[in-house]
């Protein structure tokens, strides 16, 4: 049995419709647990009417905790084999369930996703076992089918045996801790291609996190250490250094907090980048990070990449290379990122999203290109 976890607070708008998408399952040995979090709208009055229509609806209501808080509740009161965690403005494609659901003995399933703006994430039918498990984790650690855990397929054995739940006191990137978390007991990962899962764009990420909550620069702080000491525990379980993939997480991560950061507080900001980036001096953050035209187009490279685009554009690297190369040394930074940008765009460069991360990191690994 499958056990469906909803986390439901302000929801009255989408929640029929991600409810619905539920009990349309061709596969219909699944338990579906509301979890109303003290939802001050009518949400919990229609999860209480879903309950009374479908013996598979359970429904629990609690005081306002957050999401993390909400899940946990859903993972103490679960009583399937598998888990499955759903947003309550999302909703999934009738087959969802029966498509990861694999004939395979493995610790855990993903599907691809469509996102409401219309891109979408497609992945191969392949499993990873123990020799090749690491493949699927370099390649998928910094983007965000590994940042979220819905559209996926968790054995709750591996959960409750590990005592793996939801860090409440994180506002944001819990969802990137648990994965991760669960990551250091997999020994084998299916990948479907099958895109099932439909999410709401609006609803996901730091920066819309950080102005709804108010999130402070000490936040950020805890929840990047948390999931750095995750990363690595990650490499021991593996016996493999996620550090290129560690450094393209902290750079994203602290990419899209600059939003919300006003202008008093940005020396405390930039001495929070150094800690996690001791190689940007002073002249990178004013002239690169903060105003770089290349930094906002590798945000979008980032998406092309995890919409499957990462193969298009790939002889394209030695233009980049000598583009690097023979670019004035005494150009201003921001200039030459201009100038970098523009190629790019102009070739469809998408698939050189983490050279470029290597590149503007000082990674020094273009031998190995």
């Amino acid at each position: 049995m499958i056990s469906i976890i909803v986390p439901v607070y302000k929801a009255e708008k989408y929640l029929s419709r991600c409810v619905d998408s539920l009990l349309a399952q061709t596969y219909t040995n699944f338990e579906l647990l509301l979890i109303d979090d003290g939802s001050p709208d009518k949400s919990g009055v229609i999860c209480d009417e879903y309950a009374l229509k479908d013996s598979r609806v359970r429904v629990f209501h609690k005081e306002n905790g957050g999401v993390s808080s909400a899940r946990n509740l859903g993972l103490e009161n679960a009583r399937g084999e598998w888990i499955t965690f759903i947003d309550s403005d999302d909703w999934i494609k009738n087959e969802f369930l029966e498509k990861l659901l694999v004939d395979f003995d493995i610790d855990l399933c993903v599907g691809g996703n469509v996102c409401s703006s219309g891109c979408y994430m497609k992945l191969h039918d392949r499993l990873y076992d123990r020799k090749i498990i690491t493949n699927f984790i370099k390649q998928y650690l910094p983007t965000q089918l590994l940042h979220t855990v819905w559209g996926k397929l968790l054995k709750r054995e591996i959960i409750i045996k590990n005592n793996i739940r939801f860090s409440e006191d994180v506002r944001f990137g819990e969802d990137t801790l648990f994965s991760y978390q669960y990551l250091c007991h997999c020994n084998s990962i299916m990948t479907v291609s099958y895109c099932g899962y439909n999410y709401m764009e609006a609803t996901v990420g730091w920066v819309q996190n950080s102005r709804k909550y108010k999130l402070s620069l000490s936040e950020i702080d805890i929840s990047l250490n948390k999931i750095i000491l995750t990363i690595k525990k990650l490499s021991e379980h593996f016996c493999y250094s996620f550090g290129v993939e560690t450094d393209i997480y902290i750079f994203f991560s602290m990419y899209s907090t600059i939003n919300f950061i006003d202008e008093e507080r940005v020396e405390e900001y930039k001495s929070l980048c150094q800690k996690y980036m001791p190689q940007m001096d002073d002249k990178s953050f004013y002239c690169s990070h903060l105003y770089s035209p290349i930094l906002r187009g590798i945000m979008e490279l980032k998406c092309c990449y995890e919409d499957g685009l990462y193969n298009d554009g790939k002889e394209l690297f030695p233009i980049l290379y000598t583009i690097s190369r023979l670019t004035p040394p005494n150009t201003p930074f921001a200039y030459k990122d201009f100038y970098l940008w523009e190629k790019l765009i102009r070739h469809k460069a998408f698939c050189l999203c983490d050279f470029l991360l290597r590149l503007y990191l000082n990674i020094k690994s273009l031998n190995k290109h």
